[in-house]
């Protein structure tokens, strides 16, 4: 007899233990659902260990305009976007640094009138021109930050922030940082 069996059995006969049994069965089958799932991934990440202080960092610099009212994001920097077509297998050029933390040089700011991002100086594998984390943005995507560093620093700084590696599945499951179950590295 299955222990999934054995388990409802008791929760029959002995009622008292049903309210420690069942959620016992319901993460059971949450996991089990989850395995069968192939994995997603959406895109490859280097999430800010402390987004709260990068923001405060970037605010009191001087020369940074004020961003009352904006969007703020300041959470990762994107090593590699896939959309809707990344899979376990996505996963094998980060191998080594999957779950991994970093410290990476903070080199400049570039803003204007609808975004603010800080631009980084870093060895790890970014798939992007200008490595950056995207702070804040006024009625446009974050996405817009590329386009923005295409003009270039607009103000030169030096800081540092620490990050760590991870990938994001687009399934609300929040960031993920160890291998997935269908990783075959």
């Amino acid at each position: 007899m299955s222990l999934k069996k054995k388990l409802i059995r008791l929760a029959y006969e002995r009622p008292d233990l049903r309210s420690k049994i069942v959620p016992i069965l319901a993460e059971q089958e949450r996991l089990r659902v989850a395995a069968e799932k192939a994995t997603k991934v959406t895109f490859m990440q280097a999430v800010l260990d402390r987004p709260e202080q990068l923001k405060e960092w970037v605010m009191s610099q001087s020369g940074v305009p004020s961003m009352t009212g904006w969007d703020f994001k300041c959470h990762h920097m994107t090593l590699e976007f896939f959309g809707g077509k990344g899979n376990a297998s996505s996963l094998e050029p980060y191998a080594e640094y999957l779950g991994n933390s970093y410290v990476l040089d903070i080199t400049g700011i570039a803003f204007d009138e609808y975004c603010c991002a800080v631009v980084l100086d870093t060895k790890l594998p970014v798939k992007k021109k200008h490595p950056h984390i995207t702070i804040a943005v006024n009625g446009v995507k974050p996405s817009y930050s590329n386009d923005l560093l295409k003009n270039g620093i607009s103000l030169p700084v030096k800081g540092k922030v620490r990050v760590t590696v991870g990938y994001f599945d687009g399934r609300g499951g929040g960031d993920k940082f160890e291998f997935p179950h269908d990783y075959k590295g």
